[in-house]
């Protein structure tokens, strides 16, 4: 058996044996350095756990042969399949994605066999068939024979994909809107260069928008207003006045 001296403060066991009827003996050894680093270590682990348990992060392991092999609990937040089940029929998973860099399971092998890509895209689908976008790092990726097992993390970004979809939606309807406004509307960078310039613009000053693109604007103006546009332009990059006519 094992035990703690605290007037020692080590770390011992004790194996007892019988010698002689009646009789016993019983054999001290010092294990403290090695209980000490045993302890290190199952602290080391929990910590790890913790970590992987709290995160957000989805880590797995996946054969190139056997499918899915380990894939941690925090998928059930997202998919809301259970890392069991997962696991259970390892083939699943790649049944329920789109838009990987490989079409199905069947090609997953020749893909990470000549794939330099460590983080990729794609989308897949819950227990409920939304859809979800992962973003998938692969840590570590290990080659026997005909088998390539894969460690890596896995990212739900889909409030960020969300977002960016959103924002190019808008971006659209605001170029629309300025491009297709009645009235002249033409954009300058601090160098007096044209940077853009609407339909209305094109056809006002008889320039294609190719043409119009980084036309120093002083060649589409007066030189007495330009020197006064000049003047009011300083004024509204100073923020002294917000426009003028």
């Amino acid at each position: 058996f094992e035990n703690y001296s605290r007037e020692l403060k080590k770390y011992y066991m004790v194996t007892s044996y019988s010698h002689e009827k009646g009789k016993f003996a019983a054999i001290v050894t010092d294990i403290t350095e090695e209980k000490i680093m045993q302890m290190k270590l199952e602290e080391s682990e929990e910590k790890y756990r913790r970590l992987i348990k709290n995160s957000p992060v989805v880590t797995y392991t996946v054969s190139t042969k056997k499918g899915l092999m380990y894939i941690s609990k925090q998928v059930e937040n997202i998919l809301g399949f259970s890392a069991d089940e997962l696991c259970k029929y390892p083939m699943k998973i790649f049944g329920l994605m789109e838009d990987a860099p490989f079409e199905n399971f069947a090609k997953y092998h020749e893909w990470l066999k000549s794939s330099k890509e460590r983080v990729f895209e794609y989308k897949i689908r819950d227990n409920k068939g939304e859809r979800h976008w992962i973003s998938t790092q692969i840590i570590e990726k290990k080659i026997e024979e005909d088998e390539i097992i894969s460690d890596g993390i896995g990212i739900d970004i889909t409030e960020r994909k969300l977002m960016e979809i959103e924002l190019e939606r808008t971006k659209k309807l605001y170029e629309k809107i300025f491009m297709e406004n009645p009235i002249g509307i033409g954009l300058v960078n601090e160098k007096d260069l044209i940077i853009e310039g609407n339909y209305a613009l094109q056809k006002f000053l008889g320039y294609s928008r190719e043409e119009l693109i980084n036309k120093p604007i002083k060649e589409i103006s007066f030189e007495q207003e330009y020197t006064t546009d000049k003047v009011e332009q300083t004024k509204m990059r100073e923020q002294k006045i917000k426009n003028y006519t």
